[in-house]
């Protein structure tokens, strides 16, 4: 009878972790802009703790993304930069805003993604209005490169 309880729990323990882990929502976006640079990038979120916004901003501890990894390509398809801008629940970017409707699985609102110091790239803009791409040149000044289909 020992056995069979141990043997139980284990079972019961190691089965709430496959569910929990199930619960993970990962999601995709990838977005062209109107010269051709690519931007591709994924998140991650607590499916079942997730509001039906998640509305995250600025530098620290998130409240619902746990990741967020943002890739930019030139038009000719060579990798320009990565940016890792929320690593286990902390958003590195101070200019960091995020927006996104779980129900319809889209992005909404503001959103300013990528880098922020001289020689980056990132993305910022209202996802109902124009997205752009933005260089931040050295001396801090940024220089728009372009814009995002709708």
């Amino acid at each position: 009878m020992k056995k069979f309880l141990i043997v139980l729990l284990v079972a019961i323990a190691l089965s709430g972790n496959i569910f929990n882990s199930a619960l993970a929502a990962t999601q995709d976006f990838q977005w062209t802009s109107r010269k051709g640079y690519l931007v591709k990038g994924t998140f991650d979120y607590d499916e079942i703790m997730a509001a039906e916004i998640i509305s995250e901003a600025g530098k620290g501890k998130t409240q619902q993304l746990k990741s967020l990894t943002l890739s930019l390509y030139s038009p000719n398809g060579e990798l320009i930069h990565t940016y890792d801008n929320v690593v286990d629940r902390v958003a590195l970017g101070n200019y960091f805003e995020f927006n996104f409707d779980t129900k319809t699985q889209h992005f909404v609102g503001n959103l300013d993604l990528g880098g922020e110091i001289a020689g980056d790239m990132y993305i910022k803009g209202q996802v109902d209005g124009e997205l752009y791409l933005i260089e931040v040149e050295s001396g801090g000044r940024e220089r728009v490169l372009d814009s995002f289909n709708k």
